[in-house]
C-alpha cells in the first residue's frame, strides 16, 4: 500500500493506475493493486490515527478564539462504462453541450468532509463516503460532522468549528440536528427567493398558545408579484423582500478578486430570523442570522453579479462570528472545487477500473491518504521543482521568490520525488515468497453479471432499506 500512495503522491503525469507500476517508488506489480484493494481493509478510527499528528493548529479570530474550518460536498465517481459494477446511479454532471448544464452521467455520489487549511488552496479531505442508492445525503453528511466532532482523540469537538457549505445544505433536515453541537457554527448559502420568518413578538393579545413565527419575507431584493400555476390555473403570490427591511449590521469591505479587480463588497445582516420546519426536523427554536452580499465594481459601483449571495449563519455560537469573516470562510469553500479536478485528473479518484464495487472504497481511502501525504510533504519540500521554461510563470516565480509562501498541491505533487528519494528504500522492498501456481490450462471465469443502473427515488429507497432490515 506505502509503495502505490507514494507512487500516487509523485506521479503528475500518468492518466491511469496501471501506470503507477512504472514509477520508481512503485516496487511492486500492478497486479497487486487488487490484493491491496480487496484485502487491506482501514476504518475511519485507523485512518485519524494515521491523521493525527499531521493536523494544523487551530486559526484565531481576532477575539483570540480558535477556531478550525471544515467543508462539505458531495462530488462524484463517473462509471458509465462499467456496467459490472452493481449499484450504480444517475448523478448530474456538467456537458458544456446542454444549453441548460444539467446532464446525467451514471456513478456513484461521494460525500466528502474537508479540512480547510487557509493557505495555498489546501482541503485535504477527512472522510470520502461512496453512497450507495439506499443512503441518504443529508444523513451521511451530518453523521460524518457529528463523528468528527465528538471524537475527543481530535481537536476539532475542543474549539470552535466552522463548517461551510453550499445550497444544497440550505434547509432543515441538515441544519436542525446540527445545531445541537456546541461549539459547531454553520456557514450555508441560501437559495435565493426562499422564505424566513421573523420571530413574533413577545405577548398575544388573544391568550392563545404564543405564536413562534412573525413576518414572512422572501430572499429577494425588491417586492413584487409573483405567478403560480394549480391545475393549470394561475395565481398570484405577493414577495415581499427581506433586503428591503432595516438591517442589524451593515458594512462595506474593499477587497480584490483573482483577476485583480478592485470591488466593494456590501454585507447586511439580518440576526435571529427563522425557517419553517420540514420533514421532521424542527427549526422554530433555532434562530439564524441570514447575510446578503453584493459585490460593486470600485470605479463605476455597478453590481458585478445579477443577484446577491444569502448565506446562514447558524449555531449556538454564531455571535462571535463577524460578517466579514462569515463572507470570507464561504469564500474559501470553493478551495474544494479545484481539489475535486486535481484528486480526478491527478489522483486518479475516478480512474480505478474494476469489476467489484467494494473495489472503490479501499481505493477512495488510498486517494485521501495521498492528499494528506502531499499536505505533510509540502512544508518539508519547501520549493518548486518545474522545467525550466515554466520556472517564469506568475505562480512558480511567486513561490520561488518567497520560499515561505506554502506550495499549493499540484506544486507539491512535482516535487515529492525529491523528498520520498531520501527515504530508505529497503523500507519497501517485496519481501521473497514462493511464486503462486497461476491459472491451469483450460480453466475460464464464469460470466460476470451486468447490473442496471439504478433509479433512485423514495419508493426504491424504501425497498432497499427494508431488504437491508431483512
Amino acid at each position: 500500500m506505502s509503495n502505490f500512495v507514494m507512487s500516487l503522491a509523485s506521479s503528475p503525469s500518468i492518466s491511469h493506475p496501471v501506470e503507477l507500476a512504472a514509477n520508481p517508488f512503485c516496487h511492486y506489480h500492478y497486479s497487486n493493486l487488487t490484493k491491496i484493494l480487496q484485502h487491506w481493509q482501514v476504518n475511519e478510527s485507523d485512518f485519524r490515527g494515521f491523521i493525527r499528528d499531521f493536523l494544523p493548529p487551530a486559526r484565531f479570530l481576532e477575539s483570540g478564539i480558535g477556531y478550525y474550518a471544515l467543508t462539505h460536498d458531495v462530488t462524484k465517481m463517473l462509471k458509465a462504462h462499467s456496467p459490472c459494477l452493481k449499484d450504480r446511479q444517475y448523478v448530474p454532471t456538467s456537458n458544456n453541450v446542454i444549453a441548460s448544464n444539467r446532464a446525467l452521467g451514471v456513478g456513484y455520489p461521494v460525500s466528502a468532509l474537508h479540512l480547510g487549511a487557509g493557505q495555498g488552496g489546501w482541503c485535504p479531505p477527512l472522510a470520502l463516503q461512496r453512497l450507495g442508492p439506499q443512503d441518504d445525503v443529508n444523513a451521511v453528511a451530518v453523521e460524518q460532522i457529528v463523528s468528527l466532532l465528538q471524537d475527543k482523540t481530535l481537536p476539532f469537538g475542543q474549539d470552535l468549528c466552522l463548517l461551510r457549505a453550499d445550497t444544497s445544505y440550505g434547509k432543515a433536515i441538515f441544519l436542525a440536528p446540527l445545531y445541537d453541537l456546541d461549539d459547531l457554527v454553520l456557514i450555508v448559502r441560501l437559495r435565493a427567493g426562499m422564505k424566513v420568518w421573523f420571530k413574533a413578538p413577545d405577548g398575544d393579545p388573544t391568550g392563545g398558545t404564543r405564536r413562534i413565527f412573525g413576518d414572512k419575507f422572501y430572499l429577494t431584493d425588491t417586492s413584487q408579484w409573483k405567478t403560480y400555476h394549480k391545475k393549470g390555473v394561475p395565481y398570484q403570490v405577493w414577495h415581499e423582500a427581506l433586503c428591503e427591511q432595516q438591517a442589524d449590521e451593515h458594512l462595506e469591505k474593499q477587497a480584490v478578486l483573482a483577476n485583480h479587480r478592485k470591488v466593494i463588497l456590501d454585507i447586511r445582516r439580518w440576526n435571529d430570523l427563522l425557517i419553517r420546519t420540514k420533514e421532521g426536523a424542527s427549526m422554530k427554536d433555532k434562530p439564524m442570522d441570514v447575510l446578503r452580499v453584493q459585490v460593486f465594481d470600485a470605479e463605476s459601483r455597478q453590481p458585478i453579479f445579477d443577484r446577491p449571495m444569502f448565506l446562514a449563519v447558524s449555531g449556538k455560537r454564531k455571535s462571535q462570528l463577524d460578517s466579514a469573516l462569515a463572507q470570507e470562510q464561504y469564500r474559501e469553500r470553493y478551495d474544494v472545487e479545484p481539489y475535486y479536478r486535481f484528486g480526478k485528473n491527478k489522483l486518479l479518484m475516478d480512474k480505478l477500473q474494476t469489476p467489484t464495487a467494494e473495489h472503490l472504497d479501499p481505493w477512495l481511502r488510498m486517494v485521501q491518504i495521498s492528499s494528506w501525504l502531499l499536505f505533510t510533504a509540502s512544508e518539508e519540500i519547501g520549493q518548486v521543482f518545474c522545467p525550466v521554461w515554466q520556472k517564469y510563470l506568475p505562480k512558480n516565480k511567486s513561490a520561488q521568490d518567497q520560499p515561505l509562501q506554502p506550495l499549493t498541491i499540484a506544486q507539491t505533487q512535482r516535487a515529492a520525488h525529491l523528498l520520498f528519494s531520501t527515504f530508505d528504500p529497503a523500507l519497501f522492498l517485496p519481501l521473497k515468497c514462493k511464486k503462486g501456481k497461476g491459472r491451469q490450462k483450460g480453466d475460464t471465469f464464469p460470466q460476470r453479471t451486468r447490473f442496471n443502473v439504478v433509479k433512485k427515488t423514495k419508493k426504491s429507497i424504501r425497498k432497499l432499506k427494508n431488504q437491508q432490515n431483512e
